[in-house]
């Protein structure tokens, strides 16, 4: 942001809800009149922008935020309304079906796991799902309910229906008990293990954790709420554990070109510390956890398995040009 160059679609939408969350708190933080009507000219304007009239990729979510933002600072629900239903619906129709013409996929694959880059089926992004980014994709979800509240029409029930079983795949399929992510990523070692991305990712959790008409099955949603309290916990533990101590970008040795240790150890700790301001607004779940659970997710057309339970996780995938994955296992991790 500190010069020319192509603007990130995910920028906008973090700084649009800090902006939200200042104009709500605007009297506890003394803010005045005046700045309280440029923050919502200025969130609206962005969020009205032609930049916003359409996702990048399938990224939805990040135009959902900055409808959301505008309608928490007073500039009205016309965007979540329209714009949002819009482009959830697109998502959710094209979750099956082809965005487009010969060589273009679907914005899931046949296990629901995300293909990165569903305009080019083609794409090494696509031969496995990308684990952070299905969980930060499905924030979409989040403000159904308010929208609905803001009058928007509901969408078909068949949708309704793929958005829970959607919510259902992230969490079995891309989260182990331990609070983590069961990683796989499309985009390799530029994304895998990053820890700025798993403090991204766990706000799906809290998606799932705080649906209301979308909501998943209730223990579902009780195992969303504990694997949200574990990532907690997790993070809080990898701070004062000295094997950690040089992993404060990318975690277990992986060594990436998008580590940036100057900047994640502050980032991770303001998304962990978001998170938790609003998860601590959750009602307490009315299903306990079993304390055995075992979950999968399985995506045959790109031959991965991955399995969570209470004592390990571990995955099977095919072999690609990252480097891992093939007959033995890709990864195997105790429960802590």
């Amino acid at each position: 942001m500190d010069g020319p160059g192509r603007q990130h679609v995910a920028l906008d939408a973090r700084v649009a809800e800090a902006l939200a969350a200042a104009y709500v708190a605007s009297a506890t933080l003394g803010l005045d009149r005046l700045t309280r009507s440029r923050i919502r000219s200025r969130v609206c304007a962005v969020a009205r922008s032609r930049f916003f009239s359409r996702p990048r990729l399938n990224q939805v979510n990040w135009q959902a935020d900055v409808y959301v933002a505008c309608d928490v600072v007073g500039g009205g629900s016309d965007l979540l309304r329209g714009p949002y239903r819009r482009w959830l619906m697109w998502f959710l129709r094209h979750a099956e079906q082809r965005v487009g013409g010969p060589g273009t996929t679907t914005n899931l694959n046949r296990g629901l796991g995300l293909n990165y880059l569903p305009a080019k089926a083609s794409a090494d992004a696509n031969r496995r799902p990308s684990s952070e980014y299905a969980s930060m994709l499905l924030t979409m979800l989040g403000p159904y309910d308010r929208a609905l509240a803001a009058g928007m029409r509901p969408l078909p029930a068949r949708l309704e229906r793929l958005a829970k079983r959607w919510q259902e795949r992230v969490l079995y399929g891309d989260w182990t008990d331990a609070g983590y992510v069961n990683w796989d990523s499309g985009l390799g070692f530029h994304r895998w293990h990053l820890r700025r991305y798993w403090a991204f990712a766990a706000e799906g959790l809290l998606t799932i954790a705080q649906a209301g008409r979308l909501r998943a099955s209730p223990a579902a949603v009780a195992r969303a709420r504990a694997t949200l309290d574990a990532a907690f916990a997790l993070n809080a533990r990898l701070l004062t554990d000295p094997a950690s101590a040089g992993d404060v970008s990318a975690l277990f040795g992986i060594r990436s070109l998008e580590s940036d240790a100057v900047h994640d150890a502050a980032l991770v700790a303001a998304r962990f510390g978001a998170l938790a301001a609003r998860a601590s607004r959750l009602e307490q779940a009315a299903t306990p956890v079993a304390a055995a659970t075992v979950a999968y997710g399985y995506d045959p057309n790109v031959d991965r398995l991955a399995v969570s339970s209470g004592s390990y996780s571990a995955a099977i995938v095919a072999p690609t040009t990252v480097g891992n994955g093939g007959v033995s296992l890709s990864r195997f991790s105790d429960a802590a």
